[in-house]
């Protein structure tokens, strides 16, 4: 019998008790206070039956929906009591971070759609109503049962067959461009990946669900991985998430007393975690069991992990749980290090800088705690970010959403908090004029963080350097706005602010633009940051546009990279000469040169009118290409292997 039923027979009886009463009650102000008293009492009863520890199942092919102990109540039982937080809350990207399928939570085209995956394999998505299928080549369809993502993509999982092991459907909807691509061609991943991809079945129920699930448990059933009980608290990351179990909670303030109290004097309640009122480590580790690079201490904890899912709860150290990563490794004195390189020689370089710095996004308290604000201050999460949008926050709900930034944030005031006398320096100390419209973060936390397909903000605090950032073969702060400006035009101009000396640098590095050097020679990461940045608003305000065109050309007719074509077509196609171009970033070479022609022809008609060379580009007085010098940096391209683990 379910909860519900529960519920509706004892609400019967209790009426069948009431209504002789209610039947001797003839005046109309006792029968109407009797009324009153049968119900409320009827509330009662059902607000102190024992709660259930689980919720309905899902069918057998699909992970349950059921909490593990008393402690979990659900997002649900938030809302009487929190109703503009939990409104804010649903409409955040976390809570639609996993959900089920449906006409609403599938941004996707799917009624009838044909897609041909890199292997030749052909898959049909049709829809049934509410209902979602996937079917390969010939074999029967399978049901969509899991959507991951909201915001800028989304990935489909379907049953295996085998007990809830999910599977993954090979093409990512990319939401702001409306269209499928193959699933490796979302993520900068090694060229000879995208014909044959590794197999996704399985990775859902052992790592997806880590961070796109409240309280997750793999619960694996056999040695091999192939069968599973997966379980989670609720979809998609919910109240629990950051401010733990909250049965005790919810139990103890069915008191108004005890509500009122609280609410009056302001004060801490005992029963629940607010990450505002922890100190600036424990609120950022709430977002850095997601948001970091960790991992279990040992094989016999990530195997109690899958057995019994995180024992971290919001206000503890996250340190005592997972081991925080930071490179380098040193196998020879960490055994951790040892068996995490011996597992995946290629862990560091697929996170990290050569430097340390972290280069992925959704990593962000590993960035964070290296920054000497975090180390030396209270800087922390929450000081930029608001997980719940303020009551007198003017922006659309949506617009909060996008980065859950506070209104504070999206401006110089987060900083100006505790660098009064900096920002009192005004462009003596930014060295741009006013009107620049340049800011703290601009400078100190460039875009040189990747994921989902775009240049994200470095979150380690740093001071520009160009000598360092070249060491770490990262693109620079100065050079990320002025794309058209060289390594040694910022290394000059850094040199004499700050009395430190400019590094040494090639001839290319001193006579080339940042822009067109690191899109031409640059490794697979930094030609999708610098695409990006051709892109960027504050970048074209910088370094003007019109050059752009035969690098992006460049690189979406030639790189061999999918997600850098992607990014390098999205910067150019907003341009004259690509408007109107209809072309297809992941097509075949053959495809993509025939479809990038009139871009080509376009560019010297508006170029050609420039006058002399006013930067350091491979270009010739007059506006011309330099073609000699463009094709032998273009011969230099840096082809080591990319793989951005995000």
């Amino acid at each position: 019998m379910s909860g519900w039923q529960e519920v509706a027979l004892l609400v019967l009886a209790a009426i069948g008790v009431a209504a002789p009463l209610l039947a001797r009650v003839r005046r109309p102000r006792a029968r109407v206070a009797a009324t009153t008293l049968t119900l409320v009492g009827l509330a009662l009863l059902v607000q102190h039956l024992p709660r259930r520890a689980g919720r309905p199942t899902a069918p057998d092919d699909r992970p349950r929906v059921a909490l593990r102990d008393d402690a979990w109540t659900g997002s649900d039982a938030c809302k009487a009591c929190h109703p503009g937080e939990h409104a804010s809350w649903h409409a955040s990207y976390h809570r639609s971070m996993t959900q089920r399928p449906s006409g609403e939570s599938v941004l996707a085209a799917w009624d009838d759609v044909t897609l041909t995956a890199p292997d030749g394999a052909r898959w049909r998505l049709t829809r049934d109503g509410e209902r979602f299928l996937a079917a390969v080549d010939d074999a029967p369809p399978r049901e969509v049962v899991l959507v991951t993502g909201s915001h800028h993509m989304q990935v489909f999982w379907v049953a295996d067959g085998r007990p809830r092991l999910l599977a993954q459907v090979p093409f990512v909807w990319l939401i702001d461009d409306a269209r499928w691509v193959p699933r490796n061609a979302a993520f900068v991943r090694p060229p000879e990946l995208a014909g044959a991809p590794p197999s996704e079945t399985g990775r859902w129920n052992l790592v997806c669900l880590r961070c796109h699930t409240t309280d997750p448990q793999p619960l694996p059933l056999s040695p091999g991985l192939d069968a599973f009980d997966t379980r989670v608290g609720e979809l998609g990351i919910s109240c629990e998430s950051c401010h733990g179990p909250g049965a005790a909670h919810v139990a103890a303030n069915r008191d108004p007393a005890r509500r009122y109290a609280l609410h009056l004097g302001g004060g801490a309640d005992p029963t629940i975690v607010n990450p505002a009122r922890l100190d600036a480590l424990r609120s950022s580790q709430v977002c850095g069991q997601c948001h970091s690079i960790s991992c279990e201490p040992s094989q016999a904890e990530w195997q109690a992990w899958a057995a019994q899912g995180f024992q971290f709860r919001p206000g503890d150290d996250l340190a005592a749980t997972r081991a925080l990563l930071q490179a380098p490794l040193d196998p020879e004195a960490d055994p951790l290090a040892a068996t995490i390189l011996r597992m995946d020689p290629h862990f560091v370089e697929d996170r990290f800088w050569p430097d340390g710095e972290v280069r992925v996004t959704g990593r962000e308290l590993s960035a964070l705690v290296r920054s000497p604000c975090f180390q030396g201050g209270e800087l922390s999460c929450v000081t930029c970010h608001a997980l719940h949008k303020a009551p007198d926050d003017p922006r659309p709900t949506r617009t909060w959403a996008d980065d859950q930034l506070k209104p504070a944030a999206m401006g110089d005031a987060a900083c100006a908090s505790c660098h009064q006398t900096t920002a009192r320096e005004g462009e003596a100390h930014t060295r741009h004029p006013a009107g620049a419209r340049v800011g703290c973060m601009d400078c100190h936390m460039p875009h040189t963080t990747y994921g989902l397909l775009k240049a994200i903000r470095s979150h380690e605090v740093t001071s520009p350097d160009v000598g360092a950032a070249r060491a770490a073969r990262r693109p620079n702060a100065c050079n990320l706005c002025h794309l058209d400006r060289s390594l040694g035009w910022a290394a000059d101009a850094l040199a004499g602010w700050t009395g430190r000396p400019a590094p040494a640098l090639d001839d290319d590095e001193r006579e080339v633009a940042a822009g067109p050097l690191w899109l031409l020679t640059g490794d697979a990461g930094q030609r999708a940051l610098v695409a990006w940045a051709s892109g960027w608003e504050k970048a074209r305000a910088a370094s003007g546009t019109w050059w752009l065109p035969p690098y992006l050309e460049h690189v979406v007719r030639g790189d061999p990279y999918d997600a850098v074509r992607i990014i390098a077509w999205r910067g150019l196609r907003d341009l004259p000469e690509a408007r109107g171009a209809a072309i297809d970033p992941v097509a075949a070479p053959a495809a993509r040169a025939a479809a990038l022609a009139p871009v080509r022809e376009r560019w010297p008609a508006a170029a050609t009118d420039r006058g002399e060379d006013d930067g350091a580009r491979v270009l010739a007085p007059g506006g011309r290409l330099d073609r000699a010098r463009f094709q032998a940096l273009s011969e230099r391209r840096d082809d080591r292997r990319v793989d951005l683990i995000e």
